[in-house]
Formats: structure tokens, C-alpha cells, sequence
């Protein structure tokens, strides 16, 4: 309960320090911090994401009200964000299609559906990533595609191997 305020109380903190903060810069700050996600805790990145999240927002609200120099440097950094939240999904589906021979079919076709609905969303977001992101995201689909291609392979020739040995001598 106390971490769940003080991480309450952090998100207010710094959306109402952020509140005076022009719009371009907030975003671009969020984009910096972004940047070194990898190096935070689970809950530092959800912080993060909520804050995100709440900018976005904010952004929504008032970009009629900025200049389109504005809007399309928000965008950028929107843009560029959402690369390396994909990369980071990415990764994360990566390590779980790892494990993926340990799981039921039920949970591995569970897998799948979210692997396919994650690439749909690179292809149409895509463009606005960083080289980096789409490189390390492409590579990560390379990575997946050839464990569902083995898992694929294996279980045909194990349905060859049960078929032969069906047949009588």
C-alpha cells in the first residue's frame, strides 16, 4: 500500500512540475528518459509510461493550440517513443517464445496471436521509428519467425516419424 502511494504521489509530483512545462519540452524530456529505459525497474518504467500517457494526453487536449512546428516535433519524439516501447515488447516476446516448449498449445497460440497483432502494429507505426528500433525490432521478428519455423519443422517430423512407424512391416 505505501509503495502504491508513493508511486501515486511521484505521478503527481512530477505531472504538476511538468504542467509548467511547454508541451515540446515535456515530451522531448520524456524521450531523453526513455532513451535509458533499459536500464530502469519495472516499476520506474511504468511511472515513465503513465507519464507518457498523461502527455499524450495533455497533448490531445491543447494541440490546436500550438504551432505546427510544434505539433510535428511532439510528433517526432511520439514517434520515436513508441520505437522503443515496440523494441522493448519485442524483446520481451522474444524471450517468451524462448521458453515457448515448455507451454501449452493453448498458451503458445495465445503467444502467437499477440506476436501477430505486435508485428501488425510495427507495420503500420513503423515508419516513424528510429533506424535503431527498427533494426533491433526486425531482428527480434528474424528470431521469432525461426523458432516458430523449428517448432514447426520438429513437430513435422515428428507426425512423419509417428506416421511411419504406423505403418505395418
Amino acid at each position: 500500500m505505501r509503495k502504491r502511494l508513493l508511486l501515486i504521489f511521484s505521478i503527481l509530483l512530477l505531472y504538476g512540475c511538468s504542467l509548467n512545462m511547454p508541451m515540446t519540452e515535456r515530451i522531448s524530456s520524456l524521450e531523453a528518459r526513455f532513451e535509458h529505459i533499459d536500464s530502469l525497474s519495472d516499476e520506474e518504467v511504468a511511472r515513465l509510461v503513465e507519464e507518457y500517457n498523461l502527455a499524450v494526453s495533455k497533448f490531445k487536449e491543447k494541440a490546436d493550440k500550438l504551432t505546427e512546428q510544434e505539433r510535428g516535433d511532439i510528433r517526432l519524439s511520439m514517434n520515436l517513443i513508441n520505437g522503443i516501447l515496440m523494441k522493448k515488447k519485442m524483446t520481451e516476446l522474444e524471450m517468451r517464445f524462448e521458453h515457448m516448449d515448455s507451454m501449452s498449445e493453448n498458451d503458445v497460440s495465445s503467444l502467437v496471436e499477440e506476436y501477430k497483432e505486435t508485428v501488425s502494429q510495427f507495420k503500420e507505426e513503423g515508419d516513424g521509428y528510429s533506424d535503431r528500433e527498427k533494426e533491433a525490432i526486425c531482428q527480434s521478428i528474424g528470431r521469432i519467425n525461426g523458432m516458430l519455423a523449428k517448432r514447426n519443422i520438429d513437430s513435422s517430423l515428428k507426425d512423419i516419424g509417428d506416421f511411419l512407424n504406423s505403418i505395418p512391416d
